[in-house]
């Protein structure tokens, strides 16, 4: 393996000429991960004399960067909320936009929690950690999803406090009710997913990015058994994209929920939709249907 003079300049020129976005972050943060440690913290010329198997693995992960590959899918781990998660190829990686429902969901203390769809675990896991006296449940229709999401559970040591499911949303559940419903589901459409860029269409998981040819399956199935399973008084929260606020609005208002109020991303745009269930005055059987 030849040395090069400076691996990180190397690293962001090659990233630049291969068209990626954010070369100086993105090569950094490769750099760092084969060193298991900072850059700030190596000391004067270190970069120079790094070991040949440093410097191999850096030379492959960049490779794969030029190929359009995602950080989080090469190092196999995608910050959110300030915690680390293990992600693969299964897992579609959490974004900073779904930090928004975690906000949201943090404003209350909930006792149980179902984390619909819940791929690598990661809103689940959050809403435990921060939430120290929940206990809570994430189905999903994926095997492989699920045994990431294990992973998780336990490496943020909130394992005892959940369980997985697998199922496709609420199918094959038959009791327990919860204070919070919140979801990330498959929003995108057809035709938005023909054009997505390299890094989501050839590395994220189609099935958890579209649904169907409109995006909107997901909430059809949420919104016939949601009644179900929320509780009185509890809240939904669901992920939307920013063009589907006021079709998903129209799809919920089949529910008992009452409309609380819409969230907004980082860039100003619906991101989510927040429902109550309103308390119960009187007993009907059709409470739950």
């Amino acid at each position: 393996m030849n040395q090069v003079e400076n691996p990180l300049k190397w690293g962001i020129s090659k990233l630049t000429q291969a068209g990626i976005n954010s070369p100086s972050t993105d090569a950094v943060r490769l750099l760092e991960h084969c060193l298991g440690k900072r850059l700030s913290s190596l000391q004067n010329d270190e970069l120079k004399t790094l070991h040949t198997e440093v410097l191999a693995q850096y030379f492959e992960y960049i490779g794969w960067r030029c190929k359009r590959k995602p950080v989080a899918k090469i190092i196999g781990e995608k910050e959110f909320w300030g915690r680390n998660f293990k992600v693969n190829e299964y897992v579609l990686d959490p974004r900073p936009d779904t930090e928004t429902l975690i906000e949201e969901a943090l404003k209350e203390d909930y006792q149980t929690i179902l984390d619909l769809g819940t791929g690598s675990g990661s809103i689940l896991v959050t809403l435990l950690a921060e939430g120290n006296l929940s206990c809570g449940a994430g189905t999903d229709i994926s095997m492989e999803c699920l045994k990431v999401a294990q992973q998780n559970l336990k490496i943020h040591r909130v394992d005892t406090r959940a369980m997985l499911i697998n199922t496709s949303w609420f199918a094959g559940l038959i009791k327990g009710k919860f204070d919070l419903i919140i979801s990330n589901p498959p929003y995108i459409t057809e035709s938005e997913y023909n054009q997505i860029d390299p890094e989501i269409g050839f590395y994220e998981p189609r099935i958890a990015l579209c649904p169907s040819f409109d995006g909107l399956l997901a909430y059809r199935l949420i919104a016939q058994k949601i009644n179900q399973f929320l509780k009185f008084e509890g809240k939904l929260i669901l992920e939307i994209g920013y063009q589907q606020e006021l079709i998903v609005k129209n799809i919920f208002n089949s529910t008992k929920l009452t409309f609380e109020k819409t969230l907004f991303d980082l860039d100003g745009r619906a991101r989510g939709l927040v429902y109550r269930k309103p308390a119960r005055i009187r007993y009907s059987e059709d409470d739950n249907k």
